[in-house]
C-alpha cells in the first residue's frame, strides 16, 4: 500500500457531509456547533470519527474559485462552519464556502489534512 496527504479538496469535503448526513445527522450540512473557539476535536462536533466540520474553523481547500482575475481576485476556497473571535458567535454552515486571496490569513481560518490510501 501507499499512503499519501494532501490538504482537503471540495470533493473530500463535500463528500464526507454526504456521508455524516447519510450515516449520524441528515440536517449536518446546515449545522454549526461552535459555542466558542477551541482546539480540534474539542467543541463536541465529532461525527462518524469527523472532528469540527461544523464548528471551530473554516478550513481552507484545495478548490479554486472563479474570482480569480481583476484587482477583486479571490481565487482561493474555505468551507465549513466556525466561530468567529471577532463577533464572540458561531457563523456560518457546514456545506458554506466562502472566497479569499491567497495571502490572506485569519485566525478563524484553518485547514484539514486527508490520508490517501492507494
Amino acid at each position: 500500500m501507499k499512503y499519501y496527504s494532501d490538504l482537503v479538496n471540495s470533493y473530500a469535503w463535500d463528500t464526507a457531509i454526504v456521508f455524516i448526513q447519510a450515516y449520524e445527522d441528515s440536517t449536518y450540512a446546515s449545522s454549526n456547533n461552535s459555542t466558542s473557539a477551541t482546539v480540534t476535536g474539542g467543541n463536541g462536533d465529532q461525527v462518524c470519527n469527523i472532528n469540527d466540520m461544523s464548528g471551530n474553523k473554516s478550513e481552507r481547500t484545495t478548490e479554486t474559485s472563479n474570482r480569480s482575475i481583476g484587482e477583486n481576485a479571490r481565487p482561493c476556497t474555505w468551507h465549513g462552519g466556525a466561530y468567529i473571535s471577532d463577533y464572540s458567535s458561531a457563523m456560518y454552515s457546514t456545506s458554506y464556502r466562502n472566497y479569499t486571496t491567497a495571502d490572506n490569513s485569519n485566525i478563524d481560518v484553518s485547514f484539514r489534512i486527508t490520508l490517501c490510501v492507494k
